[in-house]
């Protein structure tokens, strides 16, 4: 059985390390494996080995092998093994709905499988419950899985389990329970072996916040045992978790000290992801310390780690980004570079401060575009895209940074950077987020108001006199954390909406935005989709008519309902470089880039699958102007579902991209769709001037005064 993994990490830098350590493959069941014999024991250490090179599909094609041999050869105990291995691949991928399949199928199997491939199930049971966010049912899970794992006597395989159920009952807030496992399973730990040392910092991990001297000993028996088998990474792993204990009860200068430590053994380890999080923690230390530039100093080196790692994820060898772990140290150093505004800083070297800051923001959006999407040929497009210092005239780029204790705005007008502070928290900030996207989805409710006028009051006034001095006509929004979730055109400044004054975009960042305008008055267009009732989606009566008028509009081909299959629109695509692709039908946006699709006539276009029809770069003679997708949503309160929807086009390979933040009625969608091409034909300056105008018209209309029908519309990455 595998330790939890996928689950998103806690925030402290403790149960960060402690995840990635046990990242390090906690052994796949290996002793239930080593006496069995067959096709189906070849599969499954060959897939472990697979798995453990980080060839994901090639170790999911080597788990399937096995599950059919064994089944082939009665061998029920290996099929449930492959089962559960499958599971806690999908797992290891965050695709816990085809996890949760695969191991009802493996439970479901019976007692017949033999108590040990038993207790790998329910343990990976227990790791889908708790990334689900019910550690209660986890808690009963890993006992089912410690009960089959002694009787199997696989003491390894309960010991995992033991930590686990030590997890998941601190975050059910048992801690008295808690601690007695903890206390429990610590004394099982015996031997002096790598696993040890990983299974005692998880261990220290999973105890609950009150049992700090129980946390020390863990650490300092697990701190002991890597130095005693000569584990350098172990070691620095070890160490670094101990200076994070100390920097909790606030010694800093020790937690400092063992920080270098970690890092100088990191180092010599070749650990090029704990060099990067010691540069990180010792920053912070530094920051904490008062010594704000060699702070600076070490973050800059940390940022600049990241980017080997950032390398081996492109190049496959890493299962997931460095987004998780790491991201917070980007928030960090543009934290210091606005907080430090010396007195006698000249014009030129506040720019490059505030350049500096602005390019860790971008960093840091691209690395989570990059870790939702677990792509890294969305870094390799990033790398192709040119960015842009100086914008056209009236067009000013809003970044918005939310940090703990403010909310830091970085206005781009012309070559100009300026920086305006607002007096608001990250965490009030994100609660009236929430509120105003609940809100604004109601069609008969005028609650949205109120949090429109707040956030507008934060986010757009305090920056109002650098756009009126400025003329600006075009807001691009850059948003950060939750902002994801709420269209800027709703925004209200208690008199007008947002997109009364100005044409709106997003963008994921500058960097991520091919630069320049092109005309569309001669562009093709592929058509598809779905009006009819399919797959339990409910029709959109409303799609015959957005697709008869678009084709009225644009040279375009259209494949209609039954017509909208994948072999066709596959054909279609290889045949032609439409440069507009428009796809009105169902769409999905959610925190699992798996669950994330839209809806053909018969099956499902991943993003994957999107990205490998449209073509990136090298595929076409030049990008895709424009994907449009005119029924999508995104699961409402989740900005990691945003980031799919904020990384369409950089996935997709497109200039840019409309799509929508929630379901919107069929006929006002097609009436703003329409509205946006036909703008678009007759010579709107922008994309974002004619989307602005079509939201502006529905606006107008008494029946669609509610934001609902047209905010949520978003042009996503190129605006001119």
């Amino acid at each position: 059985m595998s330790a939890v993994r996928t689950r998103r990490p806690p925030a402290s830098p403790t149960a960060r390390a402690a995840l990635l350590g046990l990242a390090l493959w906690l052994g796949p069941a290996t002793p239930v494996l080593a006496a069995q014999a067959g096709d189906a024991r070849v599969a499954l250490v060959h897939a472990a080995a697979l798995r453990d090179q980080g060839l994901l599909r090639e170790a999911a094609q080597a788990l399937d092998a096995a599950r059919r041999a064994a089944a082939e050869a009665g061998r029920t105990d290996l099929e449930v093994l492959a089962l559960s291995e499958q599971a806690d691949l999908l797992l290891l991928e965050a695709r816990p709905a085809a996890a949760a399949a695969a191991l009802d199928a493996a439970i479901a199997l019976g007692p017949q499988a033999g108590d040990a491939a038993l207790a790998h199930a329910y343990g990976n049971r227990g790791n889908l419950a708790l990334s689900r966010g019910d550690p209660s049912a986890a808690a009963g899970s890993y006992a089912d899985a410690i009960r089959h794992a002694d009787a199997a006597r696989e003491p390894a395989m309960a010991l995992r389990a033991r930590v686990n159920r030590v997890r998941a009952l601190t975050a059910a807030g048992d801690a008295t329970a808690a601690i007695a496992a903890a206390e429990d399973a610590a004394a099982r730990i015996t031997d002096a072996s790598s696993e040890s040392v990983l299974l005692g910092l998880a261990l220290a991990d999973a105890t609950p916040a009150g049992s700090s001297t129980l946390r020390r000993r863990l650490l300092g028996d697990a701190l002991e045992r890597a130095r005693r088998i000569d584990a350098p990474r172990l070691h620095a792993l070890a160490q670094g978790e101990l200076a994070a204990w100390f920097e909790a009860r606030g010694d800093t200068p020790e937690a400092l000290r063992r920080s270098r430590a970690a890092l100088t053994l990191a180092q010599s380890a070749g650990a090029t992801e704990q060099v990067a999080r010691w540069h990180g923690q010792v920053a912070r230390l530094l920051r904490a310390s008062g010594r704000p530039a060699e702070a600076l100093a070490a973050y800059r080196l940390a940022v600049e780690t990241t980017r080997g790692i950032r390398a081996e994820l492109g190049a496959g060898r890493l299962v997931r980004g460095p987004a998780g772990v790491l991201a917070p140290m980007y928030l960090e150093l543009a934290d210091l570079l606005l907080a430090d505004r010396p007195r006698d800083e000249t014009d030129t070297a506040r720019q490059a401060r505030l350049r500096e800051a602005r390019d860790v923001v971008e960093l840091r959006k691209a690395v989570e575009i990059e870790d939702y999407f677990r792509d890294g040929c969305v870094a390799e497009l990033r790398a192709r895209t040119a960015g842009i210092d100086t914008l056209e005239p009236r067009t000013a780029v809003l970044y918005a940074v939310p940090l703990a204790d403010r909310l830091e705005l970085l206005v781009s007008i012309g070559g100009t950077i300026h920086q305006v502070t607002a007096p608001v928290g990250g965490g009030e900030l994100e609660t009236e987020v929430h509120r105003l996207r609940a809100l604004l989805e109601r069609r008969t409710d005028r609650r949205y108001l109120r949090p429109a006028r707040r956030i507008h009051d934060w986010l757009v006034a305090p920056v109002q006199k650098l756009l009126d001095a400025a003329d600006v006509d075009t807001l691009v929004m850059v948003p950060n954390g939750a902002l994801h979730l709420i269209p800027p055109a709703a925004l209200h400044d208690g008199e007008r909406f947002l997109v009364e004054r100005y044409a709106l975009a997003t963008t994921p960042g500058l960097h991520l935005t091919d630069p320049g305008r092109r005309p569309f008055t001669d562009a093709d267009a592929l058509l598809g989709g779905v009006s009819q009732a399919v797959q339990d989606f409910p029709p959109l009566p409303a799609v015959p008519r957005e697709l008869e008028g678009l084709g009225a509009l644009l040279d375009a081909r259209v494949l209609a309902d039954d017509a909208f299959r994948l072999p066709a629109l596959e054909q279609a695509l290889a045949a032609r470089p439409y440069r507009i692709v428009h796809i009105a039908s169902h769409g999905q946006f959610a925190p699992d880039p798996e669950d994330t699709f839209l809806l053909s006539y018969d099956g499902r276009i991943t993003m994957d699958r999107l990205q490998a029809l449209v073509g990136i770069g090298e595929f076409r003679p030049e990008p895709l102007e424009l994907l449009t997708l005119s029924a999508c949503q995104t699961a409402a309160g989740d900005p990691r579902a945003a980031l799919g929807l904020a990384g369409v086009a950089v996935k997709s390979g497109a200039r840019s991209a409309l799509a929508t933040l929630w379901s919107v009625d069929d006929a006002a969608t097609a009436d703003v769709v329409l509205g946006f091409y036909q703008r678009l034909r007759s010579g709107a300056p922008s994309k974002a001037a004619a989307l602005g105008a079509a939201q502006r018209a529905m606006l107008a209309d008494p029946r669609y005064r509610h934001p609902a029908y047209w905010a949520p519309f978003l042009l996503i990455g190129n605006w001119l």
